[in-house]
């Protein structure tokens, strides 16, 4: 399972950037705080948006929390189109920790509101699925932060 999902992982990541390569608009992304819906389990996070609409972005991001790294590749969904907006986020995410990797499921629920043109305030759930020998376990974290977008 482990060597599946670091596959998978690795695969995203170089599909990811090949279609990065094309896009004429890259958006990029810089969130400061606790946790992140795109990079997860991070202080620290940076993400690249290479595909987007009106509702749905396609990323990949890495971070960091202090000992624990993560990168990931993901989906986003916007639920509306108002002021503050409501989203869910579905992605893999490699966690790095003592040189070793580790790949998750991951989502995410959340709201987001614009303060001005580039800088945006977060607010959300994040989650991601732990397996074990005998069981999944879903380990939940509140997530805030600042993100700057450029």
């Amino acid at each position: 399972m482990k060597i599946n999902l670091s596959l998978i992982l690795i695969l995203s990541l170089y599909v990811s950037f090949i279609y990065g390569q094309n896009n004429e608009r890259p958006s990029e992304y810089i969130a400061v705080g606790i946790l992140d819906h795109k990079t997860g389990f991070s202080l620290v996070g940076y993400a690249h948006t290479f595909l987007q609409n009106d509702k749905h972005e396609l990323f990949v991001g890495g971070g960091s929390l202090i000992a624990l790294h993560t990168i990931s590749t993901g989906w986003k969904y916007y639920f509306n189109d108002d002021s503050i907006k409501a989203y869910s986020v579905v992605a893999i995410h490699g966690f790095f920790f003592n040189n070793i990797l580790k790949g998750k499921p991951f989502m995410a629920l959340g709201i987001e509101k614009k303060l001005t043109e580039k800088l945006y305030f977060n607010l959300g759930i994040n989650s991601t699925l732990e397996e074990d020998t005998t069981s999944l376990k879903i380990y939940w974290a509140p997530s805030i932060n600042i993100n700057w977008r450029f």
